[in-house]
């Protein structure tokens, strides 16, 4: 889930090259807007940028029926002012990938909030190594 829309590249190259790996593994993934997801799904790959708003979470949370289990972040903006319910949420995460900590300030302070000291760091263009689809 995310915001593939076709307008970011970074968000884009992150998007099918999931999906290009998921393949390769025998998976099938489909790149979807947080909005059009629908709870029948059995996991949840969200990302990038900087889709946790409050109503995104709350698509999220209730798409997944408040199971963090079913969800891995990847490449998504943690900002300091997600509530208590959102920060308990996200620490059940399956994995953290952030592209939002370049200090090491930044990231002392994301490990503290989210309690978790295996939040990978990444910037979006490391996944442009993927040819993109043309435009829709």
């Amino acid at each position: 889930m995310g915001a593939y829309h076709g307008l970011n590249v970074g968000d884009m190259s992150m998007g099918i090259s999931v999906k290009k790996i998921a393949h390769r593994l025998g998976l099938k993934v489909q790149l979807k807007k947080v909005v059009s997801c629908s709870s029948k799904k059995h996991k949840f790959i969200l990302g990038g940028g900087a889709i946790f708003s409050p109503k995104n979470l709350e698509i999220i949370m209730l798409n997944t029926d408040n199971n963090p289990s079913r969800i891995a972040i990847l490449g998504v903006d943690f900002h300091p002012n997600h509530n208590d319910l959102t920060i308990q949420y996200l620490r059940g995460a399956t994995f953290l990938g952030s592209r939002s900590f370049s200090t090491e300030k930044d990231k002392k302070i994301i490990f503290s909030k989210f309690q978790r000291h295996d939040i990978v760091w990444h910037p979006d263009l490391t996944f442009a190594f993927y040819p993109l689809l043309p435009p829709p």
